[in-house]
């Protein structure tokens, strides 16, 4: 499992880092988001010039020193900053060790604990702690969930894998972020979103 340097990682809403985020409950903005969406989380690619949405997206489209990596879980939006010389998913990749060399299938996930300790404003469980990591979010690899923080004890837990090592359509192996992490909506609630005025 690994945690990030908190000068790495910008989350909203979050009442536990920024006095800003104080001026509304956490609950009413991450509710609103989810009433607009159906999927648990989803990789943000606004600005990628790359992004297609018919293949999953190998990871050579954030190469660029200057791409922060996007993505929001349950409502929560995080944002994995870049620097002088590495983007903000390579950066990831590199702390989180994600760089499998066997002929195998390994996902990199990312998850948070929800503490529902009182239903009526249920909040992001972590914060930043005196060695400079942020608490709130863990990336962890294959079926290394993690266990609920200690004295947790109401709590919903969400993940959204971020990147999949899978064999491509070349027969390399390769790191990309899977096409299911990249939408919206559930194919079901698009269905009919036209009305059946379009065919194709």
């Amino acid at each position: 499992m690994t945690k990030l340097n908190t000068q790495r990682i910008n989350s909203f809403p979050s009442t536990k880092r920024a006095s800003v985020n104080k001026l509304m409950t956490e609950n009413s903005v991450t509710r609103l988001i989810n009433r607009l969406i159906d999927v648990d989380g989803f990789v943000i690619t606004t600005g990628l010039t790359e992004a297609n949405f018919v293949n999953d997206l190998p990871i050579d489209v954030w190469s660029n020193v200057t791409a922060d990596f996007e993505f929001v879980i349950r409502g929560y939006y995080f944002s994995i900053a870049s620097d002088n010389s590495t983007s903000g998913l390579y950066y990831l990749l590199a702390a989180a060790g994600f760089q499998p060399s066997d002929e195998q299938e390994h996902t990199l996930y990312a998850g948070i604990f929800i503490d529902k300790t009182d239903n009526n404003f249920p909040e992001l469980y972590g914060q930043d702690d005196i060695h400079g990591e942020y608490q709130a979010i863990v990336f962890y690899k294959d079926e290394e969930v993690p266990d609920p923080p200690q004295g947790l004890d109401k709590y919903s837990f969400y993940s959204l894998p971020l990147v999949k090592y899978t064999q491509q359509e070349n027969g390399q192996w390769g790191r990309v972020v899977p096409l299911s992490s990249l939408f919206k909506f559930s194919s079901a609630s698009i269905a009919n979103i036209d009305g059946g005025e379009i065919s194709l």
